[in-house]
């Protein structure tokens, strides 16, 4: 059996879904001829947006796999670094996408626009939403020591327990904290769960300063100010369960979320401020 997860959100889960017997067959070949580009499940870029596919093979598919020599958990992803560039074996697997997928049609359209764009391809900060954070005392963590999220706590944690600087260990969503998860994916919606979470537009002592993007009707995500060593800006992120980070998908430093690099995030959701002294019950 092969597991398949499309590596591409970044505060809601990934989709998975199962190979039906007929294209785990196929997808057994591809692997086996050399012809599918895969990596170790950690090579992952880290950007917003498409990172690839995440395959785990069991049962006989394992079994085929690994008398051959080849992983039964690899990364497919063409164009990065130890991975060929044929991209037919990533066409193959989005077809999937849909239905088993988990995802309604349009999401899945939205998700499928973006995978093929990526494959082909081989501001000031919101005053009226941050006027509070003015005169704010906020709390800062490294802006390049990313080792606590890094490790073990990886692939539970993704960018809104990042933004709330708490390990919560469950991948945590807006709302879920305060009684009722997020209904829909618009700055309105997630900033109201936030709010029922506990976060507040309003200073106390150790504020954390957080900004919110959209990738529009499809997911959200979450960045956290710190301060470089000289004091400057540094924006840092966690895009799912990827390494967290202090740079966009261009690879520079973000010093505004609002005009950085933020893939198919477009829409910018402003500012929010909390006390990091309740942060853990604040996510869940």
């Amino acid at each position: 059996m092969y597991e398949i997860e499309l590596d591409v959100f970044s505060g809601r889960p990934n989709p998975r879904w199962v190979l039906a017997p007929k294209e785990a067959a196929e997808f057994t070949q591809r692997v086996r001829d050399g012809s599918t580009p895969t990596v170790p499940v950690d090579a992952s870029e880290g950007i917003l947006g498409y990172r690839g596919f995440i395959v785990r093979a069991s049962g006989t598919e394992a079994e085929s796999l690994g008398g051959t020599g080849h992983a039964i958990a690899f990364r497919v992803r063409s164009g990065v670094p130890g991975a060929s560039t044929d991209p037919s074996a990533e066409q193959f697997l989005l077809q999937g996408v849909a239905g088993p997928g988990g995802l309604t049609d349009a999401e899945a359209s939205a998700v499928s626009e973006q995978v093929q764009w990526d494959m082909a391809q081989t501001g000031s900060l919101d005053q009226a939403d941050l006027a509070a954070a003015g005169v704010c005392s906020l709390y800062y963590t490294s802006w390049d020591d990313f080792s606590f999220w890094n490790g073990t706590r990886k692939p539970d944690n993704n960018c809104y327990n990042y933004a709330a600087n708490y390990a919560s260990n469950t991948f945590a969503q807006p709302g879920k904290q305060g009684g009722q998860v997020f209904t829909a994916l618009t700055v309105s919606a997630i900033k109201a769960a936030m709010q029922r979470d506990g976060w507040v537009l309003s200073c106390d002592t150790g504020n954390l300063r957080v900004a919110l993007v959209i990738w529009p009707g499809v997911d959200y995500h979450f960045y956290r100010k710190n301060l470089n060593d000289a004091g400057g800006s540094r924006w840092c992120h966690k895009p799912g369960r990827t390494n967290a980070r202090n740079r966009d998908n261009s690879g520079n430093y973000i010093t505004n979320p609002e005009n950085c690099d933020r893939g198919p995030y477009t829409t910018w959701g402003g500012g929010h401020v909390f006390s990091n002294g309740v942060r853990s019950r604040t996510v869940r």
